[in-house]
């Protein structure tokens, strides 16, 4: 609990300069991940898991039914709101932890967890509770910061979870993340 309560203080003190000391950074990987992922139809529930200033929400907002996000910090959220409030009826913001989603199970069909994973005490909580709320066969996208994980680490830490598989890594030299495709296998 001390760990997500540095987490949320370092987040509310800093989400107004966070885009601009991370947003070149954070696009790249936005970029990454949308060259490299398949929309369908089948796509109409979609959660940013650390949504932060909502900027990835922003990009993706117009590509899908609904789409939630979720922080734990209530500044970034803010922001988040006012970036979309355009596209308000269609989102929802929640102040949760993303080792304890309030949302029902086997119900959003994509999920993204952009440089999350170094933030959280119990990355392995996560991991089942972003298998819990994804629907069978559902996709997680899930990036881990280079110089803290090596990936085969990252790898490790996700393939622990019996209920996602890895479908794509990608490890770009000027991505400063690791990227991992992922899909929830059947609930049988």
């Amino acid at each position: 609990m001390e760990n997500k309560k540095l987490v949320i203080t370092k987040y509310n003190t800093t989400w107004k300069s966070y885009d601009e000391l991370y947003g070149e950074e954070q696009n790249k990987k936005y970029e990454t991940i949308l060259s490299n992922l398949t929309w369908t139809r089948k796509i109409k529930r979609i959660m940013d898991i650390g949504c932060g200033t909502g900027n990835f929400m922003n990009k993706i907002i117009n590509k899908t039914k609904y789409t939630v996000g979720i922080d734990l910090s209530k500044n970034m959220l803010k922001e988040a709101k006012r970036k979309i409030r355009k596209n308000s009826w269609k989102t929802s913001l929640i102040l949760a932890d993303a080792e304890n989603i309030p949302i029902k199970n086997n119900c959003i069909d994509l999920t993204f967890a952009i440089t999350l994973i170094q933030n959280l005490p119990n990355p392995e909580k996560f991991l089942i509770e972003n298998s819990r709320i994804l629907r069978n066969k559902g996709k997680a996208i899930i990036t881990a910061i280079k110089r803290i994980y090596k990936p085969e680490d990252i790898e490790r830490i996700i393939q622990s979870n019996k209920k996602l598989k890895i479908t794509m890594k990608i490890n770009l030299e000027d991505v400063a993340d690791i990227i991992l495709f992922c899909k929830k296998l059947d609930n049988n």
